[in-house]
């Protein structure tokens, strides 16, 4: 079976809150279950606890717990350290031997002087000393727009890193046209072009397509498209369905498909499919469960896969997330920006477009669930557009807050 990659989903979300004040949550502990075929019923069999040491409402450590003869044993644990904006600096996986806590994997991120990642390492622990294996550095432009970013990777040879591969964005405003991976020659001893994919937008800015093309290198040329990515929204204005398509022989055929679902702007079902060739029908391949309490928390999600022999889902992983209140934040705000931003779902950047831009500064904050200030950026009075990078963070749901004047807009946005 095949997955889908979703590599830019879009849609634009507006939820303008004026109420006096907003609880946030913090996530407590995460239970894992796998399907037991022999017994047909869920087995609890992972934990994840979660501490905050600041306040509550910074996660400091990430502890995995595996069940082993009816004991919750150690497995292992995430370490994580901030910088005084709340933005993350390190993160540390230590693997559990048995007796006591082992270095093993180590991320580490350097901010410039907007506050945007400008390095991104990933290192592995040999004693006695971290050895960085692969580091990412990263290009803006004025509005914060990343147009470049460039992997190295150890070269044993040298003890050195070396060039990889690259990426370039090229924008207009914010609104993403093309991005660029090319990889290193060493024979070369110059980047040559790999791959392309184009953005296609309609007249209100938001995603309709998504062209991928190889490099001719004979030619020296950009190929025709060999794939692309259709979108279309319901009447939310969220993505309900991606079509993928591979071009053959001068036409485009259908390959998956993903079928979004929501109730109250919650992503609820995320389904896949697989187009048959033969019946020239879609058919399941799998699928994602989620169930929201009241307060649009995330307290469960199921992963299964369709099994053709019988017609049917089948579990394969449940996973339930257990959430308390921490604070509340004031809102003491009132009226609407006229704000739009997607993608939402987002991969990595969200992008923001006002309709009415103010003559006043705008100030953005974005939250985790549990309302951990994890980044804010200060934007001039008079900008209509402008990107917001969120490459780093983990994949869930975050709060997002305008405010400029008076006037003040949350939004709820999912990372995948």
């Amino acid at each position: 079976m095949k997955r889908i990659q979703l590599v830019f989903t879009a849609l634009i979300v507006v939820l303008s809150i004026s109420a006096s004040a907003q609880t946030v949550f913090k996530l407590d502990s995460i239970h894992q279950f796998s399907w037991d075929q022999v017994t047909v019923q869920w087995d609890h069999n992972t934990r994840e606890l979660f501490t905050y040491d600041n306040g509550g409402n910074k996660e400091t450590n990430l502890l995995r717990l595996i069940l082993n003869g009816g004991i919750w044993e150690n497995f292992y644990q995430f370490n994580k350290a901030y910088n005084a904006n709340n933005d993350i600096e390190e993160r540390i996986r230590q693997n559990w031997d048995g007796s006591m806590w082992q270095n093993s994997e180590q991320l580490t991120y350097q901010y410039n002087t907007d506050d945007l990642v400008e390095t991104f390492s990933f290192a592995i622990f040999i004693n006695p000393t971290w050895q960085v294996f692969n580091q990412n550095t990263y290009l803006y432009d004025t509005l914060g727009n990343r147009i470049e970013d460039l992997l190295t990777e150890y070269d044993f040879a040298s003890m050195m890193l070396r060039n990889k591969e690259r990426r370039t964005y090229d924008f207009t405003s914010s609104i993403l046209n093309y991005e660029i991976m090319e990889t290193w020659r060493t024979i070369l001893n110059d980047w040559e072009n790999d791959e392309r994919k184009d953005y296609f937008y309609n007249t209100d800015g938001v995603l309709i397509r998504e062209e991928i093309s190889g490099w001719n290198i004979g030619g020296g040329t950009w190929a025709t498209p060999y794939r692309q990515f259709l979108y279309s929204y319901n009447t939310d204005d969220l993505v309900e369905e991606i079509i993928d398509q591979l071009y053959v022989t001068d036409t485009w055929f259908n390959n998956n498909r993903t079928l979004l679902t929501y109730a109250s702007n919650n992503l609820t079902e995320f389904l896949s499919q697989e187009w048959n060739n033969s019946t020239l029908q879609w058919e399941n391949n799998f699928r994602q469960l989620r169930t929201f309490d009241l307060d649009d928390n995330e307290i469960e999600l199921i992963y299964e896969t369709w099994d053709d022999t019988v017609g049917a889902w089948e579990g394969t992983l449940r996973i339930l997330k257990f959430w308390s209140s921490t604070e509340t934040l004031s809102v003491n705000f009132e009226g609407a920006l006229e704000t739009s931003i997607y993608p939402n779902p987002f991969i990595d950047k969200l992008n923001i477009k006002l309709e009415n831009p103010t003559n006043t500064s705008l100030e953005v904050h974005l939250y985790t669930v549990s309302g951990q200030l994890i980044k804010q950026k200060m934007i001039h009075p008079n900008t209509s557009e402008f990107s917001f990078e969120l490459n780093d963070e983990s994949a869930g749901s975050y709060v997002l807050h305008l405010y400029a004047g008076n006037k003040k807009e949350v939004f709820k946005i999912l990372k995948n």
